[in-house]
């Protein structure tokens, strides 16, 4: 199972390595922190999953009228594809105001976030499942989700 997460994260990295957003987030600081070809920022976030997902891929929401609709969908070990955006009838999702997904603790650095998701140019199609029900959907970025940051001086 840990080969087949190395496996997706391998191929997340390698399609459209420069032109896609990779972002990492860190629970023990609520920190997420996102590179693109924009740039790099970074925003005090929490993270609210449904479940123990170890990457989330992010896709704009092109049915909503807000400007800044961002769906996340999950990746779990053991999946052959990720999960649907709405889970239990609660859509995840990356906003100031997000009660499942991640949550953005200023509207200023989620602006700023915005441009730089915008910058992305490459996006991947990915296999969703939903319900059972296979769609593909295209994520212009993804974040790897850990608990701590490594503590360098604890390895030295």
């Amino acid at each position: 199972m840990k080969f087949l997460i190395a496996l997706v994260a391998l191929i997340v990295c390698a399609s459209a390595q420069s032109t896609r957003t990779k972002c990492t987030y860190f629970a023990d600081s609520l920190s997420l922190t996102c590179k693109s070809p924009g740039g790099e920022v970074g925003c005090e976030t929490m993270a609210n999953l449904p479940f123990n997902f170890k990457m989330i891929g992010l896709g704009f929401d092109s049915s909503s009228a807000d400007p800044q609709a961002v769906r996340v969908y999950g990746f779990r070990v053991g999946q052959t594809s990720w999960t649907h955006h709405t889970v239990n009838d609660v859509s995840m999702t990356l906003s100031t105001t997000a009660t499942s997904g991640l949550r953005v603790r200023n509207q200023e650095c989620l602006d700023k976030l915005m441009v730089l998701f915008r910058a992305s140019s490459g996006m991947l199609n990915v296999p969703v499942d939903r319900s059972g029900v296979k769609e593909q959907v295209p994520l212009f970025g993804d974040v790897f989700l850990f608990e701590t940051k490594l503590n360098r001086n604890a390895m030295q």
